[in-house]
């Protein structure tokens, strides 16, 4: 590769964070009568998954969204979120928010929807020429969420 190509490729690479949601999102009463509703999850990753500056000072939950970003945000299309939702190592779900939209995500989805959903670069068609390959990896190496109540 020339200096230039690499250059240019090193631009073309987003910024990736990796966080918690804030402690009110991030946890919930649990109800030993009965439990939880598992949409608490999503209730929550919808509340705020990073706070701006005045989140925490906020009480009235109204006023709150107004020092969020959410799930449902849409951020001119950069807001990419994989939510995992974990009650037990048998019962393990995810779920990608994009432009304010959510699907439940299963690893095959990377080589299925993603790639309609991200620039066609030079590098994303390589990625994709061995699609039948990565799919059968995916299963082969157990990348599957387990979820066995699904």
């Amino acid at each position: 590769e020339s200096e230039n190509e690499d250059k240019k490729d090193k631009k073309d690479i987003d910024d990736f964070y990796i966080y918690s949601a804030p402690n009110d999102c991030n946890e919930f009463n649990y109800n030993n009568e009965g439990g939880h509703v598992p949409e608490v999850f999503i209730a929550n990753t919808k509340r705020s998954t990073l706070p701006k500056k005045g989140y925490h000072n906020e009480t009235n939950e109204l006023f709150k969204k107004q020092f969020t970003f959410s799930a449902t945000s849409h951020l001119n299309g950069q807001n990419f979120i994989l939510s995992f939702h974990v009650q037990a190592v048998d019962n393990i779900k995810c779920y990608v928010y994009h432009n304010g939209a959510v699907i439940r995500f299963f690893p095959e989805d990377m080589v299925n929807i993603w790639p309609k959903w991200f620039k066609e670069t030079q590098k994303n068609k390589k990625f994709l020429e061995n699609k039948d390959k990565l799919l059968d990896n995916l299963k082969q190496d157990g990348m599957q969420l387990r979820d066995d109540g699904f």
